[in-house]
């Protein structure tokens, strides 16, 4: 006998006659009050059957939608980028301020509304290896003449210099972000690297430059690990070399080089000059990171000088850099306040450049304070403008750089 599952509601046709209790057959119930056979079909269907039907057309259009959506979402994401990229392309550093501005502005904007909740998926990440490939293409394919360099901003705080004969990497990371970034690893003669935080020191483009015969050079520090935060490296007296702490196989022992906090090396002609300074974006003690062993780095190629920062500031004992010539002065862009400490260590410096913006590891809460709305405050037409010191333009060159960016810059402006 064929059994059926009488907790249906709707019976079919034929099966009103199988052994369910009364209540559950609806199709040939009487109408108790004229005694005629209730009609339930229409266009030979039944009325349930139709709200069944409806149901599940209402359920179909819903799935598809649903499945679209995220297709849909992913095309509108795609030609957002496709008019990022043309713009940033038709806007480059040294293009009018109204329209580079504009699209600095519109970069913020993008990075707000498709902020990733996945560092490496979306359509930021898929940006940055973008402009990473964009920038890889051109630092391979580049020719700088004697007595030039040319720069390109990677992500966060890294840089490429490239002279007529050698490649210098700055705090080159990201790769948690775009993979790509371990291809700029590979390019390298030499790879500085001021301290190491994973947003600077970057493990995948450490192994990419050691493998390529690159130089990694750090401030060589006594230090130890402070398994209590985050097994963070700091600044112990008694500790070990950092170059000894970070050499964790052969190939990469080969590789690093250290320089004394204070000290001066040569690479392959580049004259390489540490500056300790202390990891504390807030200029305090209780600033977690604070014993980071942290050095700004001034390096001579090609007759130009670059000076960057790092994540290092100065309190108490600063350096006195007024007799260095100092052609790119690259920093890490906190606040106004900040941006004029920088100006007045370096007043002579040619161009600076606001860097650590847009850090996607730091978290959303970037958005309030490291985009380029923010470094802006301190730009008025193209220079560096002080907002609480005089002289309020100080005719040095500001200029904020998108993700795979260049500058040119030559001993004779």
């Amino acid at each position: 006998m064929l059994k059926v599952n009488c907790n249906f509601r709707h019976i079919p046709d034929g099966f009103q006659n199988l052994n369910c209790p009364k209540k559950n057959r609806l199709v040939h119930e009487t109408n108790h009050k004229n005694g005629v056979p209730r009609n339930n079909t229409v266009f030979g269907l039944q009325r349930n059957h139709l709200i069944l039907i409806a149901a599940i057309l209402i359920a179909a259009l819903g799935l598809a939608i649903w499945i679209k959506a995220p297709f849909a979402t992913e095309q509108l994401s795609g030609n957002q980028t496709k008019v990022l990229v043309e713009n940033i392309l038709k806007t480059p550093p040294g293009s009018s301020p109204e329209d580079r501005k504009n699209t600095l502005l519109a970069f913020d904007d993008f990075i707000s509304k498709n902020f990733p909740l996945t560092l490496n998926q979306g359509p930021v990440a898929n940006l940055l290896e973008l402009r990473t490939k964009h920038a890889i293409e051109e630092i391979r394919s580049t020719r700088v003449p004697e007595g030039s360099i040319k720069v390109w901003y990677i992500y966060n705080i890294g840089v490429v210099i490239k002279t007529s004969n050698v490649t210098i990497g700055i705090d080159v990371a990201g790769t948690y972000v775009a993979p790509s970034i371990a291809d700029v690893g590979s390019l390298l003669d030499i790879l500085i690297v001021t301290h190491p935080h994973g947003d600077h020191l970057d493990a995948n483009v450490a192994a990419a430059a050691a493998k390529a015969g690159a130089k990694i050079v750090v401030a060589d520090e006594k230090v130890r690990i402070d398994y209590s935060n985050q097994n963070n490296l700091v600044r112990d007296p008694d500790g070990e070399s950092m170059v000894k702490v970070l050499a964790g196989s052969a190939s990469a022992a080969e590789a690093l080089v250290g320089v004394e906090p204070g000290g001066t090396i040569m690479i392959k002609g580049v004259r390489i000059t540490a500056y300790p300074a202390e990891h504390s974006s807030l200029n305090s003690a209780d600033d977690s990171f604070s014993a980071t062993p942290t050095d700004w780095f001034y390096v001579e190629a090609s007759g130009l000088c670059i000076l960057h920062t790092g994540d290092g500031f100065f309190n108490d004992v600063k350096p006195d850099f007024s007799d260095k010539r100092v052609d790119l002065y690259l920093v890490h862009y906190v606040d106004g306040m900040v941006a004029e400490d920088y100006f007045k260590l370096v007043p002579q410096s040619r161009i600076m450049v606001p860097l650590h913006l847009h850090e996607l590891g730091h978290g959303r809460g970037i958005i309030d304070y490291a985009l380029f709305r923010n470094a802006l405050e301190q730009e008025s037409g193209g220079d560096l403008w002080l907002s609480h010191a005089v002289p309020q333009d100080t005719g040095m060159r500001y200029v904020p750089l998108i993700w795979g960016e260049s500058l040119e810059m030559s001993v004779n402006p």
